[in-house]
């Protein structure tokens, strides 16, 4: 992890403008795939959308791009972050970019900052106790308009990326590459497992007798 969190913290002072559009491409990916998972796609669907659309694109705004670092910050951060647990499509590093506070985390895992870091880990346990629950909850009973919320964070956020991306002045193909590259590499995954899943799925639904005829 630690490795991990030296590279990441490398590219994002080398190369912000790429690193930025390859989460550009992640996100995006992430919310096509929820997109298109959810087939109830109505009028009030598309609404919960357009609140977690509004709410993501005020939060991923300037405030978030200076955000600060404080104890109670990083405690924060510890809890949203560990939703992408429970959340399908939703990685902890979207939340972090979400709240401006990605390349703070990694710095402190990256330097070792055991106060920051304890901070951190204690808002994850929390967050894992209070909002596990609530959010299996909410998928289990209203599906189709958490997702649609979700779809709309993701879509808000994109702010925030592009923004950076904007911003580091870079060539625009240098920035297609890596957003593509972002989201490729997301979907494919995704449509992998997906297939894998299908598969074990299948196997698992024959009889003793239908599995020892494919197998012979």
């Amino acid at each position: 992890m630690f490795m991990l969190a030296n590279v990441i913290a490398y590219v994002l002072d080398i190369i912000p403008g790429p690193t930025y559009a390859f989460f550009f491409g992640l996100i995006l990916a992430s919310a096509v795939i929820i997109y298109q998972s959810e087939e109830n796609r109505s009028i009030g669907n598309l609404v919960f959308a357009a609140v977690g659309s509004a709410i993501a694109f005020l939060i991923s705004g300037e405030t978030a791009i200076v955000a600060v670092h404080t104890p109670l910050m990083t405690f924060i951060s510890g809890a949203l972050s560990i939703t992408a647990l429970i959340l399908p499509g939703i990685s902890g590093a979207f939340i972090l970019l979400l709240v401006g506070q990605y390349e703070f985390i990694i710095t402190i895992i990256k330097d070792i900052v055991l106060f920051d870091l304890t901070v951190f880990g204690i808002g994850g346990l929390i967050g894992v106790v209070s909002f596990s629950h609530l959010l299996k909850r909410l998928l289990a009973s209203y599906r189709g308009p958490t997702l649609a919320f979700l779809v709309g964070l993701m879509i808000g956020a994109l702010r925030l990326p592009l923004t950076m991306m904007v911003q580091s002045g870079t060539e625009i193909l240098f920035l297609i590459l890596p957003a593509l590259a972002g989201f490729v590499i997301v979907y494919e995954a995704e449509r992998r497992s997906s297939r894998m899943r299908r598969s074990y799925e299948r196997e698992r639904g024959k009889t003793p007798s239908e599995h020892n005829t494919s197998l012979s």
